[in-house]
């Protein structure tokens, strides 16, 4: 079938206007077949050069380009090694042949899974419309954190380990920034980041992991393969410097600093307990609150575990 979009290819990766990109096309190709994608032309990234590199640097740390694959990701012995959680992220999502073809940088910025969003039966901030038909609706899959215009979850399971790792992504016409800063606050319902249409990741930058660091990843799902989660969490453990993010329960990625202070302190139960501060009340999506600190608690266990 014909796609109706023009089909181009940027010789550099500073080209004014990009609309649509697409390098493993996992998740633009399937927007395609939805209706979802409205932009006027797609922009092939596939063979640009310098975007599927792992580079080493001085310092211990690594620059990954937004090009890299998640197989090449959870593959790599020195992210294995060094950052093992990005590792299991990478590693543990959809199938083989999905994690062949999906990119660092596609799963950083992929829409929403919302069923809403994607089907075109409905109107929502993200379509075009004005309302969030799972407010009223079906919210099983929804946030409980930043009630706003959207309840929809972000989609991006790297990014939790990327925020554990405190990793800055290098962003055209901006430079290098924080993680958190590539999806704000979650209060704008249209879109799930905030990189313009005349941006583009170019990479990650991993700083050195702390001495003595053990991270690790968790997820809560409906069955054990390609499949979505239902509340997930990355947990780095590091004196001085522990992280959790979790997902599947924010409209971005999302860190818990009261957690990390109570695990700091050595105040488990204390960190257990606040995993679902300033969370909100939704009937259908409600479960997330307990299922939030078993995650957490499942996740401790294993860092934790000789």
């Amino acid at each position: 079938m014909s796609s109706p979009l023009d089909v181009r290819f940027p010789t550099t990766p500073t080209q004014a206007v990009w609309g649509e990109r697409r390098a493993g096309g996992t998740d633009v190709m399937d927007r395609l077949r939805h209706g979802r994608v409205t932009a006027p032309h797609l922009v092939d990234l596939r063979d640009v050069a310098g975007l599927a590199a792992i580079e080493a640097l001085p310092d211990g740390g690594l620059r990954i380009g937004a090009g890299v694959t998640l197989q090449a990701l959870a593959d790599d012995p020195r992210i294995r090694a060094g950052w093992p959680a990005l590792a299991a992220t990478a590693g543990g999502l959809g199938n083989p042949q999905i994690r062949r073809m999906a990119t660092l940088g596609g799963n950083l910025l992929q829409r929403t899974r919302c069923a809403w969003f994607r089907s075109r039966d409905f109107q929502c901030h993200k379509s075009g419309g004005t309302g969030c038909p799972a407010v009223g609706g079906d919210h099983h899959w929804n946030s409980i954190f930043g009630p706003g215009p959207c309840v929809a979850p972000h989609p991006s399971t790297v990014a939790l380990a990327l925020l554990c790792s405190d990793a800055r992504v290098e962003v055209t016409e901006r430079g290098a920034v924080d993680v958190a800063a590539l999806y704000g606050d979650g209060q704008h319902p249209d879109r799930e980041h905030t990189v313009t249409d005349d941006q583009l990741v170019v990479a990650v930058v991993l700083p050195p992991p702390p001495t003595a660091a053990r991270a690790g990843w968790f997820r809560a799902a409906s069955r054990a393969r390609a499949e979505w989660p239902l509340v997930e969490a990355v947990i780095r453990l590091a004196p001085g410097a522990t992280r959790v993010a979790v997902g599947g329960v924010a409209p971005v990625p999302l860190r818990l600093p009261a957690v990390e202070a109570a695990l700091e302190a050595g105040d488990r139960a204390g960190a257990l307990a606040r995993a679902a501060d300033g969370a909100s009340t939704n009937p259908a999506s409600d479960y997330k609150r307990a299922l939030l600190s078993r995650t957490l608690q499942t996740l401790l266990e294993r860092l934790e575990s000789p």
